[in-house]
């Protein structure tokens, strides 16, 4: 099991795990995260519950919430990491859906900022403004 946290210093950017097996885990971050499976199966493990997320489906998961992905066949996962509180989560718990195909596009336009993005960036805090209005709705 790999465990990662994200900078306090870092913006938000989009992650991707690609792999046979893979086990990550956080203890929670202060801003929220959104997980979406791009092929095979994950599963999502937190403090109320396991689940198996499907291809094409996403999860987001609040800020301050520990969870764990995990695969056990080969699979990639993409995470997106919110560090500037662009999510306004006015809901109990996390949900699972699949990605549609705007979802699909914005999440698949993320991939361009990872984890080296500058954070003066003004096209990247405006598109994850953006995509955290998108994911509360």
């Amino acid at each position: 099991m790999i465990s990662f946290a994200i900078p306090k210093k870092s913006v938000s950017h989009t992650a991707a795990f690609h792999g046979h097996c893979f086990d990550y885990v956080t203890e929670g971050e202060p801003c929220g995260q959104l997980v979406r499976c791009l092929s095979g199966e994950i599963e999502l493990l937190g403090h109320a519950g396991e689940w198996i997320i499907p291809s094409d489906h996403m999860v987001y998961i609040p800020s301050d919430r520990m969870f764990r992905v995990r695969a056990r066949r080969a699979a990639s996962v993409q995470i997106t990491r919110f560090c500037s509180r662009e999510v306004s989560w006015k809901h109990d718990g996390c949900w699972v859906g699949e990605v549609g195909e705007f979802a699909q596009r914005m999440l698949t336009y993320a991939q361009k900022w990872g984890e080296d993005v500058d954070a003066s960036d003004h096209q990247a805090q405006c598109f994850f403004v953006t995509l955290g209005e998108v994911v509360s709705q």
